[in-house]
């Protein structure tokens, strides 16, 4: 590893599965995998950038990609929910263990975004048309998608200087006002079925 990690000032973890399955017909296969690669591998890649910032006396920075979904999230991705809360409480739980190492650790918890990956899920997993980004993005409240472009920004704000001390926090990045509603809290469209 330290061929590749000489000299690491920044680590960013953008790895992320988002196959579908609600409480009821998620597999322990799919649940490993999705812990797997958005749970454990940051754990572990965070644990070798860390190692290595402390052997080097490097104050560093670890941007973790998260999911407005951590919070609760839709019924249909369950265990990428549940993988994606992890990863919010390990992303805590890491900059307290590296605060006095200077070592920065937060998340970004991206929301709905206009990406190719999200093109595939939309058409692949919700029978969506072509043209899906329009309609969705008429109905959004700046009436449009998060665009990957803006991540890329934000990513590069959290792991640069110019964040100063921030460490510890987890972001929403998306275009809602989490706990905020209108008329009632939002319910789910139906009931779960065996």
């Amino acid at each position: 590893h330290q061929v590749f990690l000489n000299g690491l000032k920044a680590k960013v973890d953008a790895a992320g599965l988002t196959d579908r399955g609600d409480i009821l017909n998620t597999d322990e296969e799919l649940f490993d995998r999705m812990f797997a690669i958005n749970t454990r591998g940051p754990f572990f890649l965070m644990q070798d950038a860390i190692k290595l910032m402390i052997r080097e006396s490097t104050q560093g920075a670890i941007v973790n990609i998260g999911s407005t979904s951590a919070m609760a999230g839709q019924p249909f991705i369950s265990a990428y929910c549940a993988s994606k809360g992890a990863l919010a409480t390990l992303t805590k739980n890491t900059a307290y263990a590296t605060l006095r190492n200077k070592i920065r650790v937060n998340q970004l918890n991206i929301g709905w975004m206009a990406s190719d990956g999200e093109h595939e899920i939309q058409t692949q997993y919700h029978g969506a048309d072509e043209n899906w980004l329009e309609k969705a993005a008429a109905e959004q409240p700046f009436e449009r998608l998060l665009a990957p472009q803006e991540v890329a920004i934000a990513v590069t704000f959290l792991a640069s200087k110019d964040a100063g001390m921030m460490t510890g926090s987890v972001i929403n990045f998306d275009q809602s006002v989490w706990g905020g509603y209108s008329f009632a809290p939002p319910t789910p469209d139906e009931p779960l079925k065996l």
